[in-house]
């Protein structure tokens, strides 16, 4: 697996330095219209001045010889900043993006600090050595409450050279609060920083760890072509070294650089591109760190709704896509029928119905309640490292929706961040005019999040709207989409339950083509927002350490005509469930199994298409937990790790499978009437997928075993 490492990027004509998204302040030493291009605020700061960011304050001392530049762009957008330095030929074509340090020292305060708190400063600039400088040392130490480390001493360059870097250091804030930033040792004619990028990271004492891996210095020589640089590393670790000349596609330049025999810093010579004006290099680790993990669960999906499950009208090229790059299962189930239940046992590993309140008002966390707390991925992950992010519908509770503390009382609100663990939580989705679907919005979220989070293991659920009612696409966009002119074929949807909705759109006064032309529309527009989630991944370079899979709460959604008049949208709910018996609300195959598709490059086979394997929503957070090196107790989780059964095996989860009145065991599938241990209904699915031939009265064994196990399973709830 690998993972970008790297805090700086480097060009022959440019120079750019960037953070990780715990940036909280960052100043330019200068005027530069390129700082102001990048949205970043330009004001004075002179002599014994100060500027405050986001509670920092950074002041420049009263000293120096007066040539000092005045200006100090600040960026305080929540995004790594870029500080880029363009260039023309020479380098020295930027160099107006500095302080200019002469005989005496110049120096800075950066107070505001939190005591405890850790924080990563980076340095980034251009070194300017004229030919007339006496003095070939610049210096640059970092004083923090008897913390003094010398970052660095460029006493190597020769007269007229200049030099592009970045430096970083990394420290926990103590008592006396101020670093003290000076720069010194050098005569006139050297310009030496360019600016500071302060960035809240976890608390830490110096010398900077070993893992995760940082560029701690970087230098080329203007005129040279080669590139040097440093940074933190373990023992026998392996690096590549990939190239970008628009900062968003990356190609692997150098593969597999050896760390040194040193186990703490590494330091390698590369040879840049002497043809391109504008290239980019970063620092790939490759080690065995986890992966990040993207959910996309869409809402009341059918399972022959997708192209790659046999629709025969709808257009789904990237989730197409995405299973001939990964393997498409055909035998997942979820653990409900509406939305709430099967999220829960997707989310914790815990059948909502082992909980002893209702989820959808109370949550996972009910120990306030006198009951258990059940974690969910995102907390685990979270707690491990990750960040997370969830983006969409919620329906998965929380107490603390409501004002009042107390379910019912006060009015319900959107959960904060921080519920079960999730750093980032935005509630959305709905559409609007001027979007090309209802998803548009939750999944451009979700592309910010992995942008603002490219640098560091991050876990993010997508919950879509699509094709939850209403579906209800503007006309433009139908014939966008190409459906204007759909002609529907009857006899090409196989199944009880397809026939049943064209049957029940016609007696109640509905257009089958039109119904199906909108519901297409809709399932097109979201399969173009996965398509663009999917761009953004590969554009980072996150594409090969990157788990995404795709999936639905329930199967499709059942239409509502008591209404008068029926609202034309209703007619719209043609959602199929690929020739299998039932729907939403229904416990049989079609309620409960959805589709799932998974890639995971180079763990996940590819082009595989898993007709055999038997797995639940249950088994989701037991594997990624495994995955991501999570230590939990298995006893506390009902679900399976079952990474040997995505990485390719043919076997099926041990355990069966339970909902509110019906059980699944290997391919046998029982009913019981009204959740009792009265049996009504028994059948093979290995011989009869759309449930049509009721083997209870022939296969009394069977029963008598499953009557059995479901006994006990009633046995144990709450």
């Amino acid at each position: 697996m690998k993972k970008t490492i790297i805090a700086a990027l480097f060009s022959v004509s440019m120079f750019a330095g960037t953070a990780t998204a715990g940036v909280v302040a960052a100043w330019d030493f200068n005027d530069s219209s390129v700082a102001t291009s990048l949205g970043w605020t330009t004001f004075a700061l002179g002599a014994s001045t100060s500027s405050t960011v986001n509670g920092l304050t950074l002041i420049q001392a009263a000293t120096g010889d007066g040539s000092e530049r005045t200006k100090v762009p600040v960026a305080t957008q929540q995004h790594a900043p870029a500080l880029l330095v363009a260039g023309d030929d020479e380098m020295n074509h930027g160099f107006d993006l500095s302080v200019e340090v002469g005989a005496a020292t110049q120096s800075f305060t950066l107070s505001g600090l939190t005591i405890g708190q850790g924080y990563r400063l980076q340095f980034i600039g251009v070194i300017k050595h004229t030919a007339d400088a006496q003095n070939r040392n610049l210096t640059m130490a970092l004083d923090s409450g008897g913390l003094t480390a010398k970052l660095f001493d460029y006493t190597t360059l020769l007269i007229g050279e200049n030099a592009g870097y970045s430096e970083t250091v990394t420290f926990t804030a103590d008592a006396s609060q101020d670093v003290i930033i000076t720069f010194g040792e050098v005569s006139s004619g050297i310009k030496c920083v360019s600016g500071v990028i302060v960035e809240e990271v976890e608390g830490v004492d110096p010398p900077e760890p070993a893992e995760p891996p940082v560029i701690t210095h970087t230098t080329f020589i203007e005129g040279g072509t080669n590139l040097v640089m440093t940074w933190t590393s373990e023992e026998g670790q392996l690096f590549d070294v990939v190239k970008s000349n628009d900062l968003k596609s990356w190609a692997i330049f150098v593969d597999d650089l050896p760390s040194a025999t040193a186990a703490t810093q590494t330091t390698d010579t590369i040879a840049m591109d002497e043809d391109d004006d504008s290239q980019f290099y970063q620092v790939w680790a490759v080690d065995g760190r986890p992966p990040n993990m993207i959910l996309l669960f869409a809402d009341d999906f059918g399972f022959g709704d997708l192209a790659c499950y046999g629709h025969p009208y709808a257009k789904t090229p990237n989730l197409d896509k995405l299973a001939e790059e990964g393997t498409l299962f055909r035998k997942f189930n979820v653990t409900g029928v509406t939305c709430n239940p099967s999220r829960t046992g997707l989310l914790t590993s815990y059948h909502p119905n082992s909980y002893a309140l209702k989820t959808a008002d109370y949550g996972f966390d009910q120990a306030q309640d006198g009951c258990e707390d059940h974690p969910s991925i995102m907390e685990l992950l979270n707690d491990a490292g990750y960040k997370t992010g969830h983006f969409g519908k919620w329906h998965i509770g929380e107490r603390h929706e409501w004002s009042g503390g107390e379910v019912g009382v006060g009015v319900k609100t959107d959960p904060e961040a921080g519920t079960y663990g999730i750093d980032e939580i935005d509630i959305m989705g709905g559409g609007g005019d001027d979007l090309r679907g209802r998803d548009e919005e939750i999944y451009q979220k979700a592309i910010d999040f992995i942008v603002a989070n490219q640098y560091t293991n991050f876990y993010m659920n997508v919950m879509g709207r699509v094709t939850h009612a209403p579906v209800d696409p503007r006309p433009d966009l139908v014939v966008s989409a190409g459906f204007d002119n759909l002609v529907l074929n009857r006899d090409d949807f196989p199944g009880q339950q397809i026939q049943g909705i064209f049957d029940g759109v016609i007696a109640n006064g509905g257009n089958v083509m039109n119904s199906m032309a909108n519901y297409v529309t809709e399932v097109y527009y979201l399969d173009q927002f996965i398509g663009e989630l999917l761009a953004t991944l590969d554009d980072l370079g996150l594409r090969e350490n990157t788990i995404i899979a795709f999936s639905s709460d329930q199967g499709a959604a059942v239409p509502d005509y008591s209404d008068n008049p029926i609202p034309a949208k209703e007619y719209n709910l043609v959602g199929w469930s690929g020739g299998l018996r039932g729907q939403k609300h229904d416990q049989h195959e079609g309620g409960v199994r959805t589709p799932f598709i998974l890639r995971w490059p180079g763990y996940v086979p590819a082009g595989k298409v898993n007709t055999e394997s038997i797995t639940s929503a249950l088994d989701w957070l037991p594997t990624l937990c495994g995955i991501a090196g999570v230590t939990i107790n298995t006893n506390d989780f009902q679900g399976e790790d079952v990474v040997d059964i995505w990485m390719g095996s043919d076997r099926s989860r041990n355990g069966p499978q339970f909902w509110n009145s019906s059980m699944k065991q290997d391919d046998w599938r029982i009913y019981f009437s009204g959740g009792s241990t009265t049996a009504v209904e028994l059948y093979d699915l290995a011989t009869d997928l759309s449930e049509t031939n009721n083997l209870l009265t022939v296969r009394l064994d069977i029963v008598d075993e499953l009557t059995d196990i479901w006994a006990d399973w009633k046995a144990s709830l709450p």
